[in-house]
Formats: structure tokens, sequence, C-alpha cells
């Protein structure tokens, strides 16, 4: 497990490193549903018309109602201390 956390705290820090804007919008439900799907939604389909939709550029979209920064070099170093078996995310 710990090889694994190691792996994935690397790519996190790789795309910090790289510098991606991101872009932080509110688009139309059933334009951004036509265009990337359900898989937008982290935690399940929200109930509202009017997405907040965060882009990091060539990495991930993802529907989130959060702060955000203009950069990824703006997030600093990224160091997972503890995973959990079937985690859930939720913004």
């Amino acid at each position: 497990m710990k090889k694994k956390r190691k792996k994935i705290q690397d790519m996190a820090n790789t795309i910090v490193l790289k510098r991606h804007n991101i872009i932080k919008s509110f688009i139309d439900k059933g334009e951004e549903e036509k265009k990337y799907g359900f898989t937008l939604y982290q935690g399940g389909v929200v109930p509202w018309n009017q997405l907040s939709v965060v882009i990091i550029e060539n990495v991930n979209v993802e529907e989130c109602c959060g702060i955000h920064h203009d950069n990824t070099s703006q997030v600093c170093y990224i160091k997972i201390k503890k995973t959990k078996k079937n985690f859930r995310w939720y913004c």
C-alpha cells in the first residue's frame, strides 16, 4: 500500500510542477453532461442547473463548488500521510 500511495503522491506532485492552468466557470448542466458525461460528478449528480466546473488543463475536469487556485504551481508540495480503503471524496 505504501508503494501505491508514494506513486500517487509522485504523480500529483508532477502535475503541480508542470504549472497547469486551472479554469473555473459556471456552465449549463446539460451542456457539460453532453461534453463530459457523468464522470465530472464526484459525489453524485447535483440538483441545480448551473454547474461550477473546474478544469485543470490537460489533466482533469470536475464539478466542484470549492475555492481553487489559478495554476497548479500555487498548490506547493503534496504529501499523502494516510489512506483509507473505500474512501469517498466529497466537494
